[in-house]
């Protein structure tokens, strides 16, 4: 293939060649032809010969038509803008933006959207113009502008960060799950969300992208929720506000209907703002634990004795239990347990007890204590507990189980108590000695009324300052408090 000097050099050589020809032949005139007359008077015209710079122009117009007609090389433009011109007529516009972007990939490891367009012009160019097609392809990412493809974390439909890829938000997502996945624990299934967490795809730009820490640090905090505090023993409203990051005043707000002075019963729901991560997270663990079976207890009838007597025949004894449990938990505190399997180690034995069936004696003292409930297990003693002294025991027991006079005497208090007892009875016996039960579902006795030992007085129930179905009891010696457990039979 000829280069453009050498067709301009073969070029001038021919048209030089060919005035040469012309001039020549054109001097060769035969006057000797008897056909011609010279004596005619007819005039004759010869031609003019062309001159040099005539021809010359021709030729130069041919080469220039030449030139601009010899497409010889293929400009290249991003959205309308040159970088260069190629030689190669044969790579298309679709190959060169294929080609640079699948290295744009390579190089930043995710896919991408590219905003401008390569298009290809036929020119004609000189050698000097002419760069290669590596080098448009080194110079076509400069002039891209693009978007990565990148995984989205949203939360509850709000898109809360933007990181590199799916794989690096769901090891975020695993970290913030991890803190509550206790050691050497069974899980049952992995690690959820209470919010709906998703992961989206998006194109977006580079400077959108988050890094790991970044992200993580916008996803693990707290925020401000109302939410209810139900109130249990020993709870007041300086300790809830306290232990709610908050001040009296602003509990208070939230509570209209309390004040300063408001009495708190068990149970009741008060409002407050809670500090709750962003993320909860919520775990199902497998646990496996010891419980006791509490042993049943049998009756004998002794027609001979009063209702209040009971004698054990034979002792029972609790057995125990291998239980298998499934406990759900937000953010490690413990919200459900559903039993998956029981054995049973060790059998409970039954205890036989004698009991009394006459009536109990006139409504009076008659100077010893029974028990206020039967089959009752005892929760807490007299004595230190909590920080405090805990005045009596508690004997717990279903709710609704009768309560009874644990001797004979008068009523002398039958309601609710201000002291955090509920509804609470109390009895005078007359001998110095006093009886309290306090946290009842229900009182059947009032103020005045004569009660003798065995009567019922009221119902278990879970009234006031209280923790569960149980009765609380007090003996009260000359106004002194002492452990009912020394004079119970």
């Amino acid at each position: 293939m000829l280069s453009n000097s050498n067709r301009k050099d073969s070029s001038i050589k021919d048209n030089k060649d060919t005035i040469k020809n012309f001039e020549n032949n054109s001097n060769i005139i035969n006057f000797s032809d008897s056909n011609i007359n010279l004596n005619t008077k007819t005039n004759y015209t010869i031609p003019p010969k062309p001159t040099i710079i005539t021809i010359l122009g021709i030729i130069v117009f041919s080469f220039v038509f030449w030139g601009f007609t010899n497409k010889n090389a293929q400009e290249v433009f991003i959205n309308g803008k040159s970088i260069g011109i190629i030689q190669d007529k044969k790579v298309t516009a679709e190959e060169l933006q294929n080609t640079s972007i699948a290295k744009l990939k390579e190089n930043l490891g995710t896919d991408i959207k590219v905003n401008e367009e390569i298009t290809l012009k036929p020119v004609h160019a000189t050698k000097q113009e002419l760069v290669s097609t590596d080098y448009i392809l080194s110079k076509i990412p400069n002039n891209y502008t693009f978007q990565l493809e990148a995984s989205a974390i949203l939360v509850d439909g709000e898109e809360m960060a933007i990181v590199k890829n799916e794989e690096e938000a769901k090891n975020i997502l695993a970290q913030l799950t991890s803190k509550y996945i206790p050691k050497d624990v069974k899980l049952v299934s992995n690690p959820t969300f209470v919010q709906n967490v998703e992961l989206k795809s998006k194109y977006v730009s580079e400077d959108d992208i988050l890094t790991n820490e970044t992200a993580m640090s916008l996803l693990d905090v707290n925020t401000l929720e109302n939410k209810k505090h139900t109130v249990k023993s020993g709870d007041t409203l300086y300790q809830i506000a306290i232990n709610s990051d908050m001040t009296l005043n602003e509990l208070l707000k939230l509570n209209p209907s309390l004040t300063e002075e408001s009495m708190l019963k068990i149970g009741q729901e008060i409002n407050i703002v809670a500090s709750v991560p962003l993320l909860s997270v919520i775990t199902e663990e497998q646990i496996t634990y010891k419980e006791t079976i509490p042993k049943k207890i049998e009756t004998v009838e002794n027609n001979n004795e009063y209702k209040t007597y009971r004698k054990v025949i034979s002792a029972g004894k609790d057995g125990s239990k291998e239980v298998t449990a499934k406990v759900k938990k937000v953010n490690g505190i413990e919200e459900s347990k559903t039993t998956i399997s029981e054995k049973v180690l060790i059998e409970p034995i039954i205890e036989k007890v004698e009991v009394g069936t006459l009536n109990t004696p006139p409504k009076k003292a008659i100077g010893s204590f029974i028990y206020p409930v039967s089959s009752a297990r005892l929760t807490s003693g007299f004595g230190a507990r909590w920080g405090t002294t805990h005045k009596g025991i508690d004997l717990a027991c279903p709710s609704g189980t009768p309560i009874k006079a644990s001797d004979g005497g008068t009523v002398v208090f039958s309601g609710w108590s201000t002291g955090g007892y509920g509804y609470m009875v109390e009895i005078d016996h007359g001998n110095g000695f006093r009886t309290i039960y306090g946290h009842n579902s229900k009182n059947v006795v009032s103020v005045g009324q004569k009660v003798a030992q065995g009567d019922i007085i009221a119902y278990v129930g879970n009234t006031g300052n209280s923790t569960g179905n149980h009765v609380h009891f007090e003996v009260i010696k000359n106004g002194v408090k002492y452990n009912p457990l020394n004079y119970l039979k």
